[in-house]
């Protein structure tokens, strides 16, 4: 008999353990998690606005204030200098003419290599283009496409399927213009 309101205690105490230890870790998550709280979750489905959103919002920023070290974030003039001492010259790229006007471009091509990129060729492009200027790096890197869109006086958008100009993979870089 006494072994059996051991044995039944030791459950017990075990089940109220296993409880306890699960509903502190929901706690846990609900408290890392604002969005998962019970207050937030019905506001969603009601289409409300949660009443602390304006707090939580203010109390991550004042958590990134803490930890963001503003002098060990790249600035600008540092991307700028990546790009010159990655050795432009040795970007291959390719730039293609899709707009129908003859020599444009011959032009964006001599733009870049006033500011030191090697254009391999330039050419007319294949494939059809909606209005717009389409870059394609092999190896995406902000600071050249910022660097070329300088150069160019445009804005680029990124275009994977501006690589299938360069069906061999030859080129580094892909330069669509089309406007």
């Amino acid at each position: 008999m006494f072994k059996k309101v051991l044995i039944s205690l030791a459950m017990f105490i075990l089940t109220f353990g296993i409880g306890i230890g699960a509903g502190l870790g929901v706690l846990m998550i609900i408290n890392t998690r604002p969005d998962l709280h019970p207050a937030a979750i019905i506001s969603r489905i009601k289409g409300e606005t949660p009443a602390n959103e304006a707090t939580q919002t203010q109390d991550l920023e004042a958590t990134d204030a803490v930890f963001i070290d503003e002098e060990q974030l790249p600035s600008v003039t540092d991307s700028a200098q990546e790009v010159e001492a990655g050795a432009k010259e040795n970007l291959k790229i390719l730039v293609l003419n899709a707009t129908g006007v003859a020599g444009k471009a011959g032009t964006a091509a001599s733009s870049l290599e006033a500011n030191d990129y090697q254009v391999v060729e330039t050419g007319n492009a294949e494939l059809e283009y909606e209005a717009g200027t389409f870059i394609y790096q092999k190896s995406t890197n902000a600071a050249v496409e910022s660097d070329i869109a300088a150069a160019l006086e445009t804005t680029l958008t990124p275009s994977d399927a501006v690589a299938e100009e360069d069906a061999d993979g030859v080129y580094d870089i892909v330069i669509v213009l089309n406007e």
